[in-house]
């Protein structure tokens, strides 16, 4: 049943993150408007405002959060086993790499009044998605072992709070449009909810592939 309900969740997401991308290649009226909107929500920037939102935005870098899930995934692999490490770091890496493509076929420059110079296509944002990504791989891989339901429930806000400010960074420094943002959490959503329910067979078939002096390492 809730292999089902991620699969029709992945759906949806896959088509509403179709929908975007091909509106933003086509230069909706409605995306610019949302746009235009929301940067003029930011409001006028200040000296404080951009230098706490470029801490915000580095630690929330592509570079961050791969060197991040690269730690977890050693974690992972000494203490839970190499098959949940490998599935950590293809998620991440290769989420990165779909990511890499998407943005090479949208090719959507970035905004052109940039706060602090950014490279690369826009859309969509590789700081959300990474941080997204590893958000999600930590709270499947640690709110198991939370008992207690507030402190898993502060957990969960947490991680939500941290993704938000994320991409508050990227909107406040200009260096992206906010469907930018929206399009990385979506298919960030997408990828993970097409993948989680693979990843118990996917796990066993690694682990009775994988060479046995590789095993016995992780322990």
């Amino acid at each position: 049943m809730r292999n089902k309900v991620d699969y029709c969740g992945a759906a949806v997401l896959w088509l509403m993150f179709i929908g975007l991308a091909v509106s933003v290649i086509h230069h909706a009226s409605w995306v610019g408007a949302i746009d235009t909107m929301m940067a003029q929500a930011m409001g006028a920037p200040s000296a404080n405002n951009i230098t706490l939102f470029n801490v915000i935005a580095f630690l929330g870098s592509p570079m961050v959060s791969l060197s991040l899930t690269f730690v977890l995934c050693v974690y992972l692999w000494f203490r839970r086993g190499p098959a949940l490490s490998l599935w950590a770091a293809g998620m991440q890496y290769g989420g990165s790499a779909l990511v890499e493509v998407v943005k090479q076929i949208v090719a959507r420059h970035r905004p052109v009044h940039e706060l602090l110079p950014d490279t690369g296509y826009s859309f969509p944002s590789g700081h959300v998605f990474c941080t997204t990504i590893l958000v999600l791989t930590l709270l499947m891989v640690f709110l198991p072992g939370i008992k207690d339901q507030e402190v898993g429930l502060v957990a969960v806000l947490m991680g939500v709070v941290w993704v938000g400010l994320v991409a508050t960074s990227r909107l406040y420094l200009a260096q992206h449009f906010a469907t930018d943002l929206a399009g990385s959490v979506l298919i960030a959503g997408a990828l993970w909810l097409t993948l989680r329910p693979a990843r118990t067979p996917v796990m066993a078939f690694v682990d009775d592939h994988l060479p046995a002096r590789l095993q016995r390492s992780a322990h």
